[in-house]
């Protein structure tokens, strides 16, 4: 490689990593922004919702899936969180945050959890 090429590479990679950082921070603040809303609001035209809730009943499967059943003073939900996605397991009775996705599964509004954030 002449010096040409070297200095492309590097200018290559570093407006590469700038990118990359950009768009992590661009992620960052737009999950900030979002907006809690009620569980009775929460339906498929979400792309991603917000939730806060206390937590009814936990179970994890032997493959890792957690399914948590999350209750705020309008409604109750699943929350699904695929193995790998929830870093501590919360208590039955924590008051939670939850950002994730909602789907329809069997015919009921699950949210396909991305979040979790534990609640004074």
């Amino acid at each position: 490689m002449n010096l040409k090429e070297k200095d492309f590479m590097l200018f290559s990679l570093i407006v590469s990593a700038v990118g990359i950082f950009l768009m992590f921070l661009a992620n960052k603040m737009t999950l900030n922004q979002i907006d809690v809303i009620n569980i009775s609001k929460v339906n498929t035209s979400h792309t991603i919702v917000k939730v806060r809730g206390l937590i009814k009943e936990i179970h994890t499967t032997e493959k890792g899936t957690t399914f948590i059943k999350l209750e705020d003073s309008t409604e109750k939900i699943t929350v699904v969180f695929f193995k790998g996605t929830l870093h501590a397991l919360p208590e039955i009775g924590s008051k939670v945050e939850i950002l994730g996705k909602p789907q329809i599964y069997k015919g009921e509004i699950e949210i396909i959890g991305l979040k979790l954030r534990k609640l004074p």
